[in-house]
């Protein structure tokens, strides 16, 4: 889920595309901490984390917010942090169940370094039988491994596990993935056969 605002950043502004990590699961403790629960097994981004958006359900009483990190570390299957004016615990309990997003800048990586399933986000998978499977929509965890949410030419959006397995070929330039997919695990009818 993405979600812009501009933020003024060093005399300048620029606008953030926030990017939905977690949600806020509970308060923690009794000095303004909330317990974040993360979607994803890893928070690789976390030392890059400056500032985050907590943005509550609809119908919620706070309008969305950028806070200003003060601390954070991480806890079980997510992580403690304290918002910069944050002290006490009727606090954090106002912002419990809304979304907890970063900016997505902070999700992009350098050419040699594992990227993050977000950018992978429009790009197109190709099946070495099937040709085009569809358009990578978004992403799941069935706690075993990473999931595509690929949406195909033809029909309903289809699972596909992001294992090495799989995954014979990244392409940043082109946004294509090239997978060998075992037999089955899509429906020849949902793909194009126009691969080349």
């Amino acid at each position: 889920m993405l979600c812009t605002v501009g933020v003024k950043t060093h005399n300048s502004e620029r606008q953030i595309d926030w990017y939905k990590v977690g949600w806020v699961k509970r308060a923690h403790g009794i000095k303004g901490e909330l317990y974040i629960q993360l979607l994803s097994k890893t928070a690789d981004w976390l030392e890059d984390l400056k500032i985050f958006q907590l943005k509550p359900l609809p119908g919620g009483r706070e309008d969305p917010q950028v806070l200003t990190l003060k601390r954070v570390k991480p806890h079980k299957q997510g992580l403690i942090l304290l918002p910069e004016g944050f002290s006490h615990r009727n606090q954090s309990e106002l912002w419990k169940g809304s979304d907890f997003l970063i900016d997505k800048a902070i999700l992009q990586t350098e050419d040699g370094e594992k990227p993050y399933l977000i950018e992978f986000e429009g790009f197109t998978v190709e099946d070495v039988r099937l040709g085009v499977v569809g358009v990578v929509e978004g992403f799941m965890d069935n706690g075993a491994q990473d999931l595509l949410l690929v949406k195909p030419p033809h029909g309903e959006e289809v699972l596909i596990p992001f294992v090495d397995a799989f995954l014979l070929d990244s392409n940043k330039k082109e946004r294509t993935l090239k997978m060998n997919l075992p037999e089955g695990l899509v429906d020849a009818g949902q793909s194009d056969h126009n691969f080349s």
